[in-house]
């Protein structure tokens, strides 16, 4: 009888320790899965994304997924909340956290599920992140002179070529290079602040300068756009600008107006735009090459008959003339910087030619209302022949011309000059 209830204890004892020794095995795994299988993660530094996996059956305890990463390096490019996901004991899904540590060229990181106990893998055990590769920046030109007042153009692409564009108006730092032997505050200065300004939807911004002082071999200033925000350079990635303040013409330059048109009409009750007028197809350039400079005129409408083709322009000193136009007493004074240039027509006719060289002036101003920079063109050295009198016009302006010279001024106009106003125009 013992025997036989010893057998029995013994068969009940095994089949105890076989139903226990079995309990793991009829535990249910976890089926982890990407919740997706692309993400983004943006082309600035600080920037996150949440990649998630999911499981059909719920973690009967916690458990751990390890993952690998490749394609980016983790603690340069970006970096991790944890180096696995982890089911909390009921959950059904895990989440790490990426971070973008440094923006430079795009990569595309692999985030890749490994094997582990009560883990079966799903059928998405990886996902890629793409990361954004820096937006493209360029300057639209890599050399220009700052003379008093400029806007200078900053445009962005993404890493791809497309054009970019803020959602929202957006400023973007520029930094003063390595090379700059000009001093902020003293020689130069930024107008909107030292920064790229891009308007809503616009891919090109714009930051604007203005030349304080000139002084000889702290004329330099290089620009850049800030490294720390994340841009890589294109085709002109630095701008080098020499400050030459008012007295460099060079360029090209766009007919705006004559500027003392309505002084000609209220005190000297003439229309001058009976004598010279212009349009904005109305052009010129002054061009400098091996210390000779030339002035070459485009024009169509009666600055045509002054101008009458392209020839050297020598300079010829200053002379500070009161802008009688503007009122005033005294009036504003400014310093013309004279040029005496070639192939010009004193007359200012179509039919009546007297050409030779003769002296202009010039100097640089802004637009009160909109800060543009302009040029100003004084012509005093002319003599006009047409003797009959236009429509509203007191005299004619062989008359004007008899009338002052019996002031003895050189040039005979000198204090009834012509000033018209040009606004620089791409090269």
């Amino acid at each position: 009888m013992k025997k036989v209830i010893m057998a029995a204890f013994m068969a009940l004892t095994t089949l105890g320790f076989t139903a226990c020794s079995g309990s793991d095995d009829d535990s249910t795994p976890i089926t982890p899965s990407f919740q997706q299988t692309s993400y983004t993660l943006d082309n600035q530094e600080g920037a996150t994304v949440v990649v998630t996996i999911n499981s059909a059956t719920a973690a009967e305890e916690a458990t751990v997924v390890p993952i690998t990463f490749s394609g980016a390096e983790e603690g340069v490019d970006f970096s991790s909340s944890a180096s696995e996901f982890t089911f909390a004991k009921g959950a059904t899904s895990a989440s790490i956290t990426l971070t973008r540590m440094a923006v430079g060229e795009p990569k595309t990181l692999t985030v890749n599920l490994g094997k582990a106990s009560g883990v079966k893998l799903g059928t998405v055990n990886y996902a890629t992140v793409q990361l954004v590769g820096a937006n493209i920046y360029s300057f639209t030109t890599d050399y220009d002179v700052l003379t008093i007042q400029r806007e200078y153009k900053v445009t962005l692409e993404t890493a791809d070529g497309n054009a970019f564009s803020f959602a929202t108006a957006t400023e973007v730092p520029i930094e003063i290079a390595d090379g700059t032997t000009a001093t902020l505050g003293e020689h130069f200065e930024f107008v909107n602040g030292q920064v790229a300004v891009f308007e809503a939807g616009k891919s090109t911004g714009v930051i604007t300068l203005k030349t304080l002082k000139v002084e000889e071999g702290k004329n330099t200033l290089k620009l850049k756009v800030a490294s720390s925000a994340g841009y890589l350079a294109g085709n002109y990635g630095t701008l080098t600008l020499e400050i030459a303040g008012a007295t460099n013409f060079t360029g090209n330059w766009t007919f705006k107006e004559v500027s003392n048109a309505e002084w000609w009409s209220t005190s000297w009750y003439m229309n001058i735009l009976n004598l010279i007028d212009g349009t904005t197809d109305d052009t010129f350039s002054m061009t400098e090459k091996d210390d000779v400079i030339t002035f070459t005129p485009n024009f169509t409408g009666k600055l045509k008959n002054y101008f009458t083709a392209a020839g050297k322009a020598t300079a010829d000193g200053t002379r500070d003339e009161y802008l009688q136009e503007e009122g005033g007493f005294p009036p504003p004074t400014v310093t013309l910087y004279l040029y005496n240039i070639e192939n010009i027509n004193e007359y200012i006719s179509d039919t009546d030619q007297s050409i030779g060289t003769h002296q202009v002036g010039f100097y640089m101003t802004t637009d009160d209302e909109t800060g543009e920079e302009l040029l100003v063109m004084t012509i005093a050295d002319y003599h006009p022949t047409i003797t009959t009198a236009y429509d509203g016009d007191m005299a004619s302006w062989s008359d004007v011309y008899d009338m002052m010279a019996y002031s003895g001024d050189t040039p005979v106009m000198k204090t009834a000059p012509i000033r018209i106003q040009f606004t620089r125009s791409a090269e």
